[in-house]
């Protein structure tokens, strides 16, 4: 009975790789693999963790493939498995037809990872890649094609496959993503939604509000397997002859159920307890051993597997200590990852914080961690980061400029542009003038005039007018053109996505108050 049971496993595992809807599947995840969402063109360093969850999201699609191409034939032998003569029973061709979709569904499952050298060098990922996160793609789409069968046993229609083929599609792309709105689109949507929403929390972690790098919590593969266990007992029930045996499959199921709902309750529990301001990283998370380097008066401190990531952040972080004056170094802050610190540190706390996906090729990185730095070797109070007072019209704010500008000194217009970011309409021309104008002038030039006026300049009594007098630049109509055109194209792209680095400053612009105190 097993040799049969195992050749018609075979069977069936050789129909469902020649599945139309299993090669549609492995030309999709290769396609998103291949695309340059955290690879390639956006230049992203890679972490397992992140890796991870791309996998899982790609998986979705190959258990959305696997229900389709485990739904048919499960349809076609509860229709017609009665007429057939065979040596193995309904309840025997079941546990064939599900064991080789669970197959074929891991192999599917497994394919993100089997793709990921040839998008990324394995070597150059940062991290640890659990068993947790290398099992979990497999099973999310094992479970795909378990749910199929499961459907396709119990209704015996095809009318399932609708939910994947059309309306699923059509509540993302039209409803969603275009914004067509009409009662044809409408109608499904919210069952739709709801479908897709239930699938999604059932197999995908609870991973919302935790960082990328902490991994998937075993638990939830413990959830999965108790659901595709579920699976099983439910469309084995559907044949099964017999009160008693039914009843047993019954309870099985149920009580597989129940550990599915335990798990998942542990999961949004963890998930609860520390994603507000929670005391404590979850108990799942194996934390890494903290590891930090010295370079040039500042100290950078990652973790063991990310320490590949420093060459990055010093190249964020030196230009600026060299553009600083030899007084200033003594005394430079910290730079520090703080995925795994409980309570984590901020730039209140005086460390400058790098992002955990970190963009290697626009300047977005780099500027957030150089702003960073800058602001904690400035000095600015803490009212500043808040937006309740400005630095408008004070030195400082063209020499915040200048100096997060500095790791792309030959990009200026375009660093400052991010610095100043989407809404500094209340910054004052001339503060933008003589940032432009600092900008063109020799590099050197500016240093020796911050050693010899430093403590003058970073006072909140000198103004844009001294910097540029200090420091022995000329203001001309020519700049001042320049920053009227800066604040014009800065305030048509208000209210737009792009995101703003200088978060402190907008804040207290935001309503343009004439009223706000300088700050201190």
């Amino acid at each position: 009975m097993t040799m049969s049971i195992a050749r018609l496993t075979w069977f069936y595992a050789k129909r469902l790789v020649r599945s139309p809807f299993v090669w549609l599947a492995v030309a999709g995840i290769i396609l998103l693999q291949g695309l340059p969402s955290g690879r390639g063109d956006t230049g992203q360093l890679q972490a397992w963790g992140a890796l991870a969850r791309e996998a899982i999201q790609i998986s979705e699609m190959a258990a959305a493939a696997m229900f389709l191409a485990g739904l048919f034939p499960a349809v076609r032998d509860a229709r017609y498995g009665g007429a057939v003569t065979a040596p193995l029973g309904p309840v025997q061709r079941s546990i064939a037809l599900l064991a080789a979709v669970t197959l074929c569904g891991a192999a599917l499952g497994a394919l993100p990872w089997a793709t990921v050298p040839l998008f990324v060098n394995p070597a150059e990922v940062a991290g640890t890649l659990t068993p947790a996160e290398l099992a979990t793609p497999p099973l999310i789409a094992a479970a795909g094609g378990v749910a199929g069968v499961l459907i396709g046993t119990w209704t015996r229609s095809l009318l399932p496959a609708l939910v994947p083929v059309l309306v699923i599609p059509s509540y993302l792309f039209l409803a969603e993503f275009m914004n067509v709105g009409s009662t044809l689109v409408d109608a499904p949507a919210a069952g739709a939604a709801a479908a897709y929403t239930a699938a999604d929390a059932l197999l995908r972690p609870q991973a919302d509000g935790y960082s990328s790098l902490w991994g998937i919590p075993a638990v939830h593969v413990v959830q999965l397997l108790c659901l595709i266990a579920a699976g099983y007992a439910a469309a084995v029930l559907r044949s099964l002859p017999g009160l008693r045996r039914r009843a047993t499959a019954a309870g099985l199921t149920v009580l597989l159920l129940a550990g599915v709902a335990a798990a998942y309750t542990d999961q949004r529990s963890q998930g609860d307890l520390w994603s507000g301001e929670g005391p404590d990283i979850p108990s799942w998370v194996a934390v890494p051993e903290r590891v930090c380097e010295d370079h040039d008066g500042v100290t950078y401190c990652g973790y063991a597997g990310y320490e590949r990531w420093i060459p990055y952040w010093r190249r964020a972080v030196e230009p600026v200590v060299a553009a600083l004056p030899p007084t200033q170094r003594a005394d430079l802050p910290e730079v520090a990852l703080q995925s795994f610190e409980s309570p984590q540190a901020t730039v209140l706390d005086g460390v400058a914080v790098p992002v955990e996906i970190w963009d290697t090729d626009p300047l977005w990185s780099e500027q957030d961690l150089a702003t960073q730095f800058v602001q904690l070797t400035l000095g600015l109070p803490e009212r500043w980061h808040y937006g309740e007072c400005t630095l408008r019209g004070q030195a400082r704010l063209p020499l915040y400029f200048w100096l997060a500008t500095r790791p792309a000194p030959d990009e200026a217009d375009q660093g400052m542009w991010t610095v100043w970011g989407e809404d500094a309409t209340g910054a004052r021309t001339e503060d933008i003038a003589t940032a432009l104008a600092l900008a063109e002038a020799p590099e050197d030039r500016i240093v020796r005039g911050l050693d010899r006026h430093w403590e003058r300049l970073t006072s909140p009594d000198a103004t844009s007018a001294d910097a540029a007098r200090l420091l022995g630049v000329d203001v001309t109509d020519a700049h001042r053109a320049r920053a009227e055109e800066e604040l014009d194209r800065i305030y048509v792209a208000d209210h737009t996505s792009e995101f703003t680095l200088l978060d402190e400053e907008n804040a207290a612009d935001e309503n343009a108050d004439p009223d706000l105190p300088p700050c201190r």
